[in-house]
């Protein structure tokens, strides 16, 4: 099997069709529509139902040079054993009889009732896996901002220490007005969501149910139609050399945007170079919006499919100085600064 570069590492569309559960694949369809950084990712089954025991590099291998009639000891590296807990999201959708019966397409007005409750649910799974707090309660998983929120330089080091994480600083300075760009690489020891092992359709849940009576909040009687939707995941960082935040962009003066530039060379500086052919970049709309009046001359929409009549950055996307930067919604232009 040697020469996999990604064994066993899954979309989130390839999870679902694994459940052979054809309710579930329209359900990730659209969470997919509603994502970027979420839908793009890669997925791999955890080592447990609600969590995955792995390791973290902190060292790398060695080789020596030896004479003829000399050996060389093994070097493995070194690991640390992480923890990485998965979360669980729920939604319920709810329709009355009534406005059901009184559709000539019945299943149509049931299914986009359903849809709204489920790309919302993909927007919260993207914020968790953006920002979220394992301390919270229920649990979240813990999230990229949540690993990274000291500033380093590229070599990681802060105040003479090193920590695993690469976060650099833009300059912002403006409480909870700060934004943040976003690398992450693709491939081996990169970045991974983790779906749970043991559990019914990989974590994965979309059930429909009939009409039942209950009441309305007047205390009229009513009859309704329920569906469920849930999805179970955590995130996995084995190298920490494969994701890059750049943190404290103040786009309300463009303190931060100054630097932006310079910010992302540095970051890709970080970064291995087995990776960055990889790396796929993310921030807010206001960061791109700022790029695009600061830095005019950088800018440009990206191409997506020349055969459509589509606008060529339907999508918000554009090229900043040769990079491709993906706009993300549900990034934050309130972030805290990072200090």
């Amino acid at each position: 099997m040697a020469g996999l570069a990604n064994p066993n590492y899954l979309t989130l569309s390839e999870v679902a069709q694994m459940c052979h559960n054809q309710e579930i694949v329209p359900m990730v369809d659209e969470i997919g529509k509603a994502t970027r950084l979420f839908s793009e990712m890669r997925w791999r089954q955890a080592s447990d139902a609600m969590r995955d025991v792995t390791g973290k590099v902190t060292k790398y291998p060695e080789t020596k040079w030896v004479g003829l009639d000399l050996g060389a000891k093994a070097s493995k590296g070194a690991w640390t054993q992480v923890s990485e807990g998965l979360a669980q999201l729920e939604s319920w959708s709810e329709i009355n009889e009534k406005t059901y019966d009184v559709s000539p397409q019945k299943d149509r007005v049931r299914w986009e009732n359903d849809q709204l409750h489920i790309r919302q649910m993909g927007m919260d799974a993207e914020t968790g896996l953006i920002y979220g707090n394992p301390m919270a309660d229920p649990a979240q998983p813990l999230g990229f901002m949540a690993r990274m929120n000291k500033k380093t330089d590229r070599h990681r080091m802060a105040s003479g220490v090193k920590y695993d994480y690469c976060c650099l600083d833009a300059g912002g300075s403006t409480a909870n007005k700060q934004s943040s760009i976003l690398l992450v690489a693709d491939g081996p020891m990169a970045p991974i969501l983790l779906y749970p092992r043991y559990k019914a359709d990989n974590g994965l849940l979309y059930r429909h149910f009939g009409f039942e009576n209950t009441t309305d909040p007047a205390g009229g009687n009513i009859r309704v139609a329920k569906s469920q939707f849930q999805i179970t995941f955590g995130l996995s960082v084995a190298d920490a050399r494969t994701v890059v935040r750049i943190a404290n962009i103040e786009t309300s003066a463009n303190g931060g945007v100054d630097n932006v530039r310079d910010a992302l060379y540095e970051a890709f500086s970080a970064i291995p170079q087995i990776y960055r052919n990889s790396v796929k970049i993310y921030t807010t709309a206001d960061v791109i919006l700022c790029l695009r009046k600061k830095y005019s001359n950088l800018v440009s929409p990206i191409v997506y499919d020349a055969k459509t009549a589509m606008a060529n950055n339907a999508y918000g996307d554009i090229f900043f100085d040769g990079h491709v930067i993906r706009e993300c919604e549900q990034m934050l232009d309130t972030e805290a600064v990072v200090a």
